[in-house]
């Protein structure tokens, strides 16, 4: 069984730390080094088995990707556990011929002495994982679990990512890149859970990191006598075109009221640096609009929340500020002006 796992994790400090351009990247590569890797078996050697190479040019076609913006790459041997967490380096033309230098020199014993261990590698991962950071978690492994791990035995890897994703807000997007398309390593979908993606061949990581749409400002105004639309700006993470059918939607809900109301958006502009949706509130009753002519300049604070099933386009923040307002045109004085 050959497959290697790309696990992409995007975390949040609370609830509106967000991901986006302006974020240091902070590369976590987990690299099996079972005796298996190297073609190792109980019965003996199995030639077909040794992947090591294809790995190791992973490996180092991966980290040659790399943006030289300084960030961080941290290579994590395992087998039955984490065997050495000291070997980071910065994404920088040394830094990353310092790390391909430790990935050719690193020697995998073959005497098959522990075992494939990915829950452990997985969880203990998330140990280096900095919330002010762009997270992304690299899985590189030849086999499946073969060790119980926590409650659930070596059934552990999906349940751990549920648990993961939660703790990031379901911010988690793991990519399962396959090596031998017979594997079967299969996952309930879900949670930016994206399985399989066949690559072109071993040494190709096919990864497409998601577009992050962020609002232009933090907070927005709507006058309920003005009509109930709204249009939004957000600037993209990436110069991505949204797919025509791309169709978000958000809810609001107001700060001491019991009602909460969806929200449709409608794309109107697109282009590579931003775009722009229309948020239709026609789901406003006539009931909540009363409530609200009743007071006088409302300023009623929402929080609005945006949503996307498309896992390669998601909003950053999730959430933004609204104050609604139920202000009538005052009334224009007419001047008489005499002139001699």
């Amino acid at each position: 069984m050959r497959f290697l796992i790309v696990s992409c994790l995007f975390f949040f400090i609370h609830t509106l730390s967000v991901v986006g351009q302006d974020k240091e990247n902070n590369h976590i590569i987990l690299w099996d080094v079972t005796a298996s890797m190297v073609g190792s078996t109980p019965s003996g050697y199995n030639e077909a088995g040794n992947i090591d190479n294809s790995v190791r040019n992973s490996l180092k076609k991966l980290i040659s990707s790399f943006d030289n913006d300084n960030s961080t790459i941290r290579i994590l041997p395992f087998t039955t556990d984490i065997l050495d967490n000291a070997k980071v380096f910065r994404s920088n033309t040394q830094g990353k011929a310092n790390a391909i230098d430790f990935i050719n020199s690193y020697v995998i014993d073959p005497q098959i002495r522990g075992y494939t261990n990915i829950c452990a590698a997985y969880d203990k991962a998330h140990e280096f994982v900095d919330r002010s950071k762009a997270n992304t978690i690299y899985l590189y492994t030849d086999g499946e679990q073969n060790i119980a791990y926590g409650p659930e035995g070596r059934n552990c890897l999906q349940s751990l990512i549920d648990r993961k994703c939660v703790w990031s807000l379901n911010s988690c997007f793991t990519y399962f890149i396959s090596i031998n398309a017979n594997n079967r390593v299969t996952f309930t979908p879900g949670c930016g859970i994206t399985a399989p993606i066949s690559p072109k061949g071993p040494d190709t990581i096919i990864y497409t990191p998601p577009c992050y749409l962020k609002p232009q400002t933090s907070s927005s105004v709507i006058n309920l006598q003005e009509g109930l639309s709204k249009i939004v700006r957000f600037k993209k993470s990436l110069p991505r075109t949204l797919r025509n059918d791309f169709s978000p939607t958000a809810t609001i809900s107001f700060g001491n009221s019991s009602y909460s109301l969806d929200v449709t958006m409608a794309l109107k502009r697109d282009n590579s640096n931003s775009v722009d949706f229309e948020l239709n509130f026609d789901d406003f009753t006539r009931t909540t609009i009363s409530q609200m002519e009743r007071v006088t300049n409302l300023n009623e604070a929402a929080t609005i929340t945006f949503f996307s099933a498309d896992s390669t386009i998601k909003f950053d923040p999730l959430s933004m500020q609204m104050i609604f307002r139920y202000e009538r045109p005052r009334p224009v004085q007419k001047v008489n002006i005499k002139i001699d």
